[in-house]
């Protein structure tokens, strides 16, 4: 993904069906550890595939993410190594758009 700006990504899946719905285009904006908190809805690398989770915790400078709809935690945690992205807008397939609400 593009660093230096932000990339509109298709939601695929069902783990954030509140928030995204299949087909969905979400604005992602790059993001630092340091940036994120709890309650932001993050973009990361996770066995090698794109996952759009919710930041559920957060100490120092480790991150904790779950989809909405888990019963539990990600496994690991993303750390100041990951590459990540804040998702900051959804557009819907109508073409209506709404900004991602989150910790911040």
């Amino acid at each position: 993904m593009n660093r230096s700006a932000g990339e509109w990504k298709i939601y695929h899946g069902g783990s954030m069906y509140r928030v995204f719905r299949p087909g969905d285009r979400i604005l992602l904006c790059p993001a630092t550890v340091d940036e994120i908190v709890p309650g932001d809805v993050i973009c990361f690398r996770r066995n090698g595939q794109w996952t759009i989770h919710r930041a559920i915790r957060k100490t120092g400078a480790e991150i904790r993410t779950a989809g909405d709809n888990g019963r539990k935690p990600d496994a690991g945690w993303r750390t100041r190594t990951d590459e990540l992205f804040r998702a900051v807008t959804v557009r819907r397939a109508d073409g209506r758009e709404f900004p991602i609400r989150g910790g911040g």
